[in-house]
């Protein structure tokens, strides 16, 4: 039977995964083409990674599990324990001692180079976010690899990273979204509570919901806006950005518009925002494709 390798982005709240055919002739140029399925689900929903698992065994043999986590300890033996269920070293075609081999951040990964100072306190999924971002821009958008690029995560907390010439030049970290509103609802006397949604976001509120709304969501985008000045005034380039996250809906027709009202005030070329659903497990799988 045809090889199989199952790929683990354990976060905050959800766990990802995805199996793809192990040395598939076309992956090398796209992805897309050696993807069996994937699924999400959120932190202990054990079962259905059993049944992910399962459905994936009927049609080729896991040769491989590799995983990023930012999660607990206890995700992560959970985690492992699912996949030490199904006795998989009992296999002749798996080759790994451990049930799931964890990644981890590094100091350069092909052409790309992370700058952070001390390389292991990167997060991991902050590391593979932008090698799939990276991946995005060459093969996707045939684009340069040196040219400026940002890749944005609305997950649990929001992450914004930078790259130039194939580095990883840095980034930021805040809160979430529903951190944020959470932070407000807990930290204040009358203050509601507020779900996530993009629909009370406007200039000018006349509702304290729609005041803390449009306050968060503004807050988020201008972070966002920051880096992209910040990297267009170091790189005179005006960057990619990668948009990834759960709560990426909420937030991307906001940075649009920054970014829109920018670019015409300052001459420039628009920012070019792209939206991705699996940012960490594209690095993960170009990573594993190519060098694991």
């Amino acid at each position: 039977m045809d090889k199989i390798c199952i790929l683990i982005d354990s976060g905050n709240s959800r766990i990802k995964a995805r199996a793809f055919w192990l040395n598939h002739p076309e992956a090398e140029k796209n992805l897309d083409k050696a993807i069996i399925n994937e699924i999400t689900i959120y932190n202990q929903e054990y079962a259905k990674l059993v049944g992910f698992v399962e459905r994936i065994t009927r049609d080729g043999n896991i040769a491989k599990v590799y995983g990023v986590t930012v999660a607990t300890e206890n995700i992560r033996t959970d985690l492992e324990n699912v996949f030490r269920s199904f006795d998989l070293e009992k296999s002749k075609d798996f080759n790994q001692k451990e049930p799931i081999v964890w990644l981890e951040s590094e100091e350069k990964a092909f052409s790309i180079k992370n700058l952070y100072e001390n390389t292991k306190q990167l997060g991991v999924d902050r590391w593979f976010g932008i090698i799939g971002a990276h991946y995005h821009l060459t093969h996707h958008l045939k684009v340069d690899s040196n040219v400026a690029l940002i890749h944005v995560s609305f997950g649990t907390a929001t992450t914004v990273d930078c790259m130039h010439n194939e580095q990883l030049i840095g980034g930021t970290i805040l809160p979430g979204l529903q951190m944020m509103f959470d932070s407000l609802f807990r930290g204040t006397a009358h203050l509601p509570k507020v779900a996530v949604s993009a629909s009370d976001i406007v200039n000018f509120p006349l509702t304290t919901h729609a005041a803390i709304q449009t306050g968060v969501v503004c807050a988020q985008a201008g972070a966002v806006f920051r880096q992209i000045q910040k990297l267009w005034f170091l790189t005179t380039q005006v960057p990619y950005v990668f948009i990834s996250g759960g709560a990426k809906e909420t937030i991307v027709d906001e940075i649009n518009s920054i970014c829109s009202h920018w670019s015409t005030a300052a001459g420039l070329a628009q920012v070019e925002c792209i939206e991705l659903e699996t940012t960490v497990l594209d690095g993960l799988q170009y990573y594993v494709s190519n060098k694991g």
